[in-house]
């Protein structure tokens, strides 16, 4: 276990030069004043779905809690929502993309 955890932090450095080559990339093409419009409205659309995603995740664990029934596939589908809501929340185009397809 222990040695899959060493490349927590190469991966995540990884992921911001990827993030940041992206970034760089669609601000060459788009213009960077659309490019960082672009990130800021995704992590606004970001926040105000994480709420939803939230609520929606947690009505549907406490339905099947008092319902005395085990989380099903309505609760793996509001977790899945709100991890996209979460990647696009996060400042970053790439992030986004991902948070968008979740």
């Amino acid at each position: 276990m222990r040695r899959g955890l060493r490349f927590v932090p190469l991966a995540l450095l990884a992921v911001v030069v990827l993030e940041l080559a992206v970034f760089v990339a669609v601000g060459r093409e788009v213009g960077f004043p659309t490019a960082v419009l672009a990130v800021f409205v995704a992590s606004l659309l970001g926040l105000v779905l994480l709420r939803r995603e939230g609520m929606r995740a947690w009505r549907g664990f406490r339905a099947s809690a008092e319902a005395g029934r085990p989380p099903g596939a309505q609760v793996t589908d509001g977790l899945v929502g709100l991890a996209g809501a979460l990647l696009l929340a996060t400042p970053g185009l790439l992030s986004g993309l991902v948070g968008l397809l979740l």
